[in-house]
């Protein structure tokens, strides 16, 4: 099996200034979400390096789709979730939310599940993440790294992969936009498919 696609007349996106790039911003943010929400897909490895920004404009070309996931209705919604926590105003509270869902999501051991959210919340380092009050993909892969770190954990690895992944296209999009949180493109985006909608 092969994926043909039309030629893609541009330089990669991490070979363009990102002064060019922020007029891509909002391509790069509506290929992203509407994938995860409206299409439950995820391009796997969504980073400037497979983004083609266009010689004919501010439009942009993805490539490189040898690790795409087809979503489930739950981790899609989950997903989902963790992106509408970002939006609320208790930033401490909902990011326990937040933990509690990548949890559930990644832990097999529901008994488990208790002891590393505890774990975490007695951990300094994660306690600065908490309290930095800038809510980014960055915090989260942290949070995800973290957990993963954890002694006798049993980890449901493609989860795992497909939480990693999404944060690091998060990751993408908050770079190419002046390193803005996780918050703030949330609201942007859901805002313009309400509009749409």
């Amino acid at each position: 099996k092969i994926i043909i696609m039309e030629f893609l007349d541009g330089p990669i996106a991490k070979n363009v200034p990102l002064d060019k790039m922020k007029n891509c911003v909002e391509h790069l943010q509506s290929f992203f979400f509407d994938s995860l929400y409206r299409y439950n897909i995820l391009h796997g490895d969504f980073h400037l390096g497979n983004i083609i920004v266009m010689n004919d404009g501010d439009k942009i070309g993805i490539i490189d789709f040898g690790i795409v996931y087809f979503l489930t209705h739950e981790l899609s919604n989950s997903l989902f979730d963790i992106m509408f926590l970002s939006l609320k105003s208790n930033h401490i509270k909902n990011f326990y939310s937040i933990l509690k869902i990548t949890i559930r999501l990644i832990c097999f051991d529901e008994r488990q599940h208790k002891i590393i959210f505890e774990t975490l919340r007695q951990d300094k380092e994660f306690e600065s993440v908490v309290r930095s009050n800038n809510f980014s993909a960055n915090a989260i892969v942290k949070t995800i790294n973290k957990i993963m770190s954890l002694e006798n954990i049993e980890i449901k690895q493609t989860v795992y992969n497909l939480l990693l992944s999404s944060m690091s296209g998060l990751q993408t999009i908050e770079y190419t936009n002046d390193n803005k949180p996780l918050t703030i493109l949330t609201r942007v985006y859901m805002d313009k498919s309400i509009q749409i909608e």
